[in-house]
Formats: structure tokens, sequence, C-alpha cells
């Protein structure tokens, strides 16, 4: 999908210029970064959209990329 290549590219551009530093390859994190936002959508769901998923994305991909920026 578009945002899938958007995630890809923006990260490359990231690398490229030095901004940021992964442990995992490129492909690695957008796939990553995949599944949470589906893991979240499908929590939202689940929930009747009664959590706030915008709260709920910051937080995870924020505890992500923790993990994987050097």
């Amino acid at each position: 999908s578009e945002r899938y290549h958007s995630v890809h590219r923006g990260l490359e551009k990231a690398v490229d210029a030095n901004a940021i530093s992964l442990n995992l390859s490129i492909q690695e994190v957008v796939t990553d970064i995949r599944m949470l936002v589906i893991g979240n959508v499908f929590e939202w769901s689940m929930r009747n959209g009664e959590v706030d998923f915008a709260e709920n994305m910051k937080r995870s991909i924020s505890h992500y990329l923790d993990g994987v920026l050097q």
C-alpha cells in the first residue's frame, strides 16, 4: 500500500541522512510498525471504539522505536 511505501521511504531517508540508526533492517521495522497498527486497530474495534486509538498508537510506537533506534 502507499502508506507502507511512505513509511519505508521515510525511514530510508532518515537512515541515509544519518538522522537515525536502526538495530534492525528497514524492512523489519516497517513490518513491525504495520503489525502494531493492525493490533491497535483490532483492539479499538474489539472495544467498540471506546479506547483512545491515537494515544495507544503513540504509546506502542514510541515504546517500539525506543528499542530499535540506536
